[in-house]
């Protein structure tokens, strides 16, 4: 259950990235997300499903981002999406080089965010309650300042996976 879950147990080394490039917009963060999750996770579904594809991905974070706001505080930014073809909670980490101005102007609060950390979660359509409870044990985790700067200053993505899976 969700109570229990742990961040190593929705990501992997293969899906955390450091990036250098500012992203052009939030569309192409939500991209990066979507292609990201494939390469690291695939298969996304043990069901016989055919896995979505990174467009289908990408659209359900947009899609989301425009009904929810996905807010960033202390420069994190936590983009969530669910979909049909998923069976199991999968998360994707990207840490940038340096805080970005990420404008949601497609989303309902229409607000510019200062983002380095963002954390996304992927998952199942027919869990809502399961969703925002790891989306609030994702929150918790970066709810701790120490851990934030950890993250800043680490040299690689093993070493941020150590630091998210501890």
């Amino acid at each position: 259950m969700a109570d229990n879950l742990r961040i190593k147990d929705l990501i992997k080394p293969a899906a955390i990235l450091v990036r250098e490039k500012p992203f052009d917009s939030i569309d192409d963060l939500f991209g990066a997300i979507a292609a990201l999750a494939i390469a690291a996770h695939s298969p996304l579904s043990n069901t016989g499903q055919s896995d979505p594809s990174a467009d289908q991905l990408q659209a359900a974070l947009i899609n989301r981002a425009k009904e929810f706001p996905i807010g960033a505080r202390s420069g994190i930014l936590l983009p969530h999406a669910c979909m049909a073809s998923l069976d199991k909670f999968i998360g994707v980490f990207i840490r940038l080089r340096k805080r970005q101005t990420i404008g949601a102007k497609d989303t309902r609060d229409a607000v510019v965010m200062q983002v380095d950390l963002i954390f996304a979660l992927l998952g199942p359509m027919d869990t809502r309650r399961s969703d925002l409870r790891h989306i609030a044990c994702v929150a918790r985790k970066f709810a701790n300042r120490e851990l934030r700067q950890d993250i800043r200053s680490s040299k690689s993505n093993k070493e941020i996976f150590q630091l998210l899976a501890n």
